[in-house]
């Protein structure tokens, strides 16, 4: 713990130059949350983060598919009520979609904690993936 409290420095990309000390904070035993809201917050915390950070911290395409959806740094993120609606629904769907891919990967060997599904302790996929089904 020593050589990390030492050596790992964490900061924001645009505080490169003169970074504040890290500071550690014991949260051992301590309960948060660490999953990223499925919602319209999703886009607000990302919008936040584009608005704080270097320009070139993100790469042009990514930026372009952010821009998109109405993101771009130093402009306000002001969805209308349709792209609102739009965003809730895409964060919906990238949730579920994101569990499903974690339950049954697409990819034969892939184990996202592959102990746990050996010895039964972590959920499988009853059914036989696509990717196994013979085509009639």
């Amino acid at each position: 713990m020593a050589n990390i409290k030492s050596g790992l420095k964490i900061y924001p990309l645009k505080d490169a130059a003169k970074p504040k000390a890290t500071e550690f904070i014991n949260v051992s035993g301590k309960a948060f949350n660490t999953v990223f809201p499925n919602d319209l917050a999703y886009f607000e915390i990302l919008n936040e983060m584009i608005q704080r950070e270097p320009l070139d911290a993100i790469e042009p395409e990514m930026r372009g598919a952010i821009a998109a959806i109405g993101i771009v740094k130093g402009q306000a993120f002001k969805p209308d009520a349709r792209m609102k609606q739009l965003l809730i629904e895409a964060g919906t769907l990238g949730n579920a979609t994101s569990r499903a891919i974690t339950v049954q990967p697409r990819f034969d060997g892939v184990a996202i904690y592959p102990i746990l599904t050996a010895v039964g302790l972590w959920p499988t996929p009853t059914k036989t993936p696509p990717s196994k089904q013979t085509a009639r």
